[in-house]
């Protein structure tokens, strides 16, 4: 069954808002979990320019993903933790809001996309900019194009950056 949402609109002074999303099914992200995550896929060989990364074998850090919170936490780095608003298992997205005392970005709204390739979860975080409001970051994806966010290319094809590679070990 996949999930889906609709939209109240309500008359608020003369503004008309966005008051409610409702998400109907599989609240739950298909990719949750407790991970530790690499860069891309298993034979990345890393990069140098323009900025280093490690190989795809250099565990990079942890994601834990349930139906209410996506934390994310690099090596080294404190925990970023976006709150679930709406979940779209069809579409294999997660749309959030970060918390307030995030290092970047605090209470903005983003988006975590997955793929599954060759029996790994693989994570793109939303790297357009952060959004003020759901429904800014329900839009952004919305207008997505494949150059952006290509689910083949996971070496290159989350905004141009790698796909963060989910295991369990």
């Amino acid at each position: 069954m996949s999930g889906c949402f609709f939209d109240e609109k309500k008359n608020n002074d003369s503004n008309t808002t966005l008051t409610s999303l409702l998400y109907v099914a599989n609240i739950t992200p298909a990719s949750s979990g407790s991970w530790f995550f690499y860069n891309g896929t298993p034979n990345y060989a890393g990069q140098t320019n323009p900025y280093p990364l490690d190989a795809g074998t250099i565990k990079e850090g942890t994601y834990v993903i349930n139906s209410s919170k996506v934390v994310v936490t690099y090596n080294g780095y404190a925990a970023s933790i976006m709150n679930v608003k709406l979940v779209d298992n069809s579409r294999s997205v997660v749309f959030g809001q970060l918390t307030a005392d995030a290092a970047f970005g605090a209470n903005q709204y983003l988006y975590y996309v997955w793929t599954f390739s060759n029996g790994y979860y693989y994570v793109c975080p939303d790297l357009n900019s952060y959004k003020n409001t759901l429904q800014d970051a329900i839009a952004d994806f919305n207008s997505l194009k494949t150059t952006q966010l290509d689910r083949t290319n996971l070496n290159g094809g989350c905004f141009g950056a790698i796909w963060s590679r989910l295991q369990t070990n």
